[in-house]
C-alpha cells in the first residue's frame, strides 16, 4: 500500500511538472506580441464577461484599411488569443460600460470624433456611436461622477485648453461640461480622496500654473484646491496610508521627485513626503498598484528625458511610511511612446504589468508578479489544473487567503482519500490530514500555510491534491501576504 501511494505521489509530481512546461511552451502564452502597426494605446477589462482580464490595443493602421483595434481574449491563466477589430481611430482606448448594460464597451476617437463601440457579447460588437464631433482632444478617465448609475467621461483638450466631464444622459445622448478653462492639463486623476461618495479629480497644469484637486459638490460642480506645488507631471490617485480615502501622487517628471499627498480633512490637503528616486535618468513614467498585495500600493517607474533614457523598468515598494524602497530593477529594452498598464492576467491576484514601445513601437510587452511582487517574463500561473471527474468534489474558501484556508470533499464513493499541498514545480510542501472517523460523504481540512516544517510558504499559486483510490483532484490555491 506505501509503495502504491509513493507511486502515485511521483506520478502527481510529474504531472504537474509536464502540465507546467507544456503550457509554459504553448503560443498562447506569448509574452510578446508583435501587432501590424504602431500601438497608439493599450488598457484592460474583461470585456468579454467571462471572469478574466482582456487586453485591448489600437494601431495607427494606414487609410484604415485593415483592423486597428486588437482585442487579446485571456483563458484565465494569462494565455491569449488576439482578434481584430475594424473600427478606424487613433489617439487613445478606454473600457467601460457606457449603454447601460454590464458589458463593457470600446471608447476612442477618429481625428475631432470621439466614439464608442457598443459591446454585444460574443466577441461582437455593434455600431459606432458618437459623443463628440468635436472634440480632438484626450479621454483619460470613465466614473460615474454624479452617482446616478451612468459612467461619464473625463475629457481634456491641450488645444482649446479646457477640461471637463462628458455626462452620460442615457448611454446615447452626452452633454459636454467644461469645468475649467485657460490653461491645458495633463492626464486628471480621479478618486474618493475627501470622505464622501463623490469622486474627487486631481490635475497638473502643463503650463506651471498650479496643481489641484477638484473636490465634487455634485451635479458637475466642483470646489478647486490649489496646492502649494506646481510642476509638469501628472497625477495618480493611489492607497499610500491605507487610512480610508485616496491619497494620491505626481510624478513630476524632468526630476527626480514624486511628491505625496493625503486628505487632511476640511477640504484640505497635505504634502506628506517628496521622495526622491535617486538615479541617472529623471522619471519618465510612472504606474501605481500594490504590487506585493500588502495593502499599500507601490509603483513602478522608467526613466529619460527627451535625448536618453534607461532601458530598464524600476519597481519599488512602499515602506507604509510615505517612503518607498527599490525593490528591483529590470531590463526592458529601448523605449519608444512607451505606457505601461496594470492588471490580474493570470488569476492569481496579484497585478501583472503590460506595456507597449519596449524594443519596438509595435510591440505588447507582458511582465509577470511571481507573487511577492517581483516581475519576469516568464508566467508563473501557465498551469491549468488537470481536468478529471472524480466521484468527489473540492472547494477551497477562501481563496486567495492569507492566514487559513479551508478544504471541503463532498465523495459520493465510500474511499480512502489523501491529501497534499503542492507547488507550481510539482514539490510536495505538506501532507493534510482529515478528522479521525473514518470515510464521510462530507470532509473538511484546513492548511494554514505551513510547510511540513511550519515554516510559513511564500505567497503564489498552489495547488491541492485530493487522491482516491484511482482519481485525482487539483484545485488551484493562492496565499496572499499576511
Amino acid at each position: 500500500m506505501q509503495n502504491a501511494k509513493r507511486k502515485m505521489r511521483t506520478w502527481i509530481k510529474i504531472i504537474l511538472i509536464l502540465t507546467f512546461f507544456i503550457n509554459q511552451n504553448k503560443g498562447g502564452f506569448c509574452q510578446e506580441f508583435t501587432l501590424p502597426a504602431f500601438i497608439d494605446d493599450i488598457t484592460s477589462c474583461d470585456i468579454d464577461m467571462d471572469g478574466d482580464i482582456d487586453i485591448i490595443c489600437i494601431c495607427q493602421i494606414l487609410n484604415y484599411s485593415e483592423d486597428s483595434i486588437f482585442i487579446f481574449y485571456n483563458n484565465g491563466a494569462g494565455g491569449f488569443q488576439r482578434k481584430g477589430y475594424h473600427y478606424p481611430n487613433s489617439g487613445f482606448i478606454l473600457c467601460g460600460c457606457i449603454d447601460g448594460n454590464e458589458s463593457p464597451d470600446l471608447i476612442t476617437r477618429l481625428s475631432f470624433d470621439v466614439f464608442y463601440v457598443p459591446n454585444h457579447g460574443l466577441e461582437g460588437f455593434g455600431e459606432m456611436v458618437t459623443i463628440d464631433d468635436n472634440m480632438g482632444g484626450n479621454l483619460s478617465v470613465i466614473s460615474d461622477i454624479n452617482n446616478d448609475n451612468w459612467n461619464d467621461l473625463i475629457f481634456s483638450v491641450t488645444d482649446y485648453e479646457n477640461w471637463g466631464v462628458y455626462k452620460n444622459i442615457d448611454g446615447l445622448i452626452f452633454t459636454k461640461e467644461i469645468i475649467q478653462s485657460g490653461s491645458s492639463t495633463t492626464d486628471p486623476a480621479v478618486g474618493l480622496i475627501t470622505d464622501d461618495s463623490l469622486p474627487d479629480i486631481v490635475l497638473a497644469y502643463s503650463a506651471f500654473n498650479r496643481t489641484s484637486v477638484n473636490i465634487n459638490n455634485g451635479n458637475f460642480n466642483f470646489i478647486e484646491v490649489v496646492l502649494a506645488q506646481t510642476m509638469i507631471g501628472e497625477a495618480f490617485v493611489m492607497n499610500l496610508d491605507n487610512q480610508g480615502t485616496d491619497d494620491f501622487a505626481f510624478a513630476n517628471y524632468y526630476t527626480k521627485t514624486i511628491p505625496l499627498y493625503k486628505f487632511i480633512g476640511n477640504n484640505q490637503f497635505e504634502l506628506q513626503s517628496n521622495f526622491y528616486a535617486e538615479g541617472t535618468y529623471p522619471v519618465s513614467s510612472f504606474l501605481p498598484a500594490d504590487f506585493n498585495h500588502d495593502g499599500y500600493d507601490d509603483f513602478s517607474i522608467t526613466r529619460g528625458d527627451w535625448w536618453n533614457s534607461s532601458d530598464s523598468l524600476y519597481i519599488y515598494f512602499n515602506d507604509q511610511n510615505w517612503s518607498f524602497n527599490l525593490n528591483q530593477i529590470l531590463y526592458i529594452g529601448v523605449q519608444t511612446w512607451y505606457k505601461s498598464c496594470t492588471a490580474d492576467l493570470n488569476g492569481d491576484a496579484f497585478p501583472d504589468i503590460f506595456m507597449k514601445g519596449c524594443n519596438g513601437s509595435n510591440i505588447l510587452t507582458l511582465l509577470w508578479n511571481d507573487g511577492t511582487g517581483n516581475f519576469s517574463y516568464e508566467n508563473p500561473v501557465g498551469i491549468e489544473e488537470p481536468k478529471a471527474n472524480p466521484p468527489f468534489t473540492v472547494t477551497v474558501a477562501p481563496n486567495p487567503f492569507s492566514d487559513k484556508t479551508t478544504i471541503t470533499i463532498n465523495n459520493d464513493v465510500e474511499e480512502d482519500l489523501s491529501f497534499a499541498v503542492y507547488d507550481i514545480s510539482g514539490r510536495r510542501i505538506k501532507g493534510l490530514h482529515p478528522p479521525v472517523g473514518g470515510w464521510s460523504p462530507f470532509l473538511e481540512l484546513s492548511w494554514d500555510g505551513k510547510d511540513n516544517s511550519g515554516n510559513p510558504c511564500v505567497p503564489g499559486l498552489y495547488l491541492i491534491a485530493v487522491e482516491g483510490n484511482n482519481n485525482i483532484n487539483f484545485t488551484k490555491v493562492i496565499k496572499t501576504i499576511e
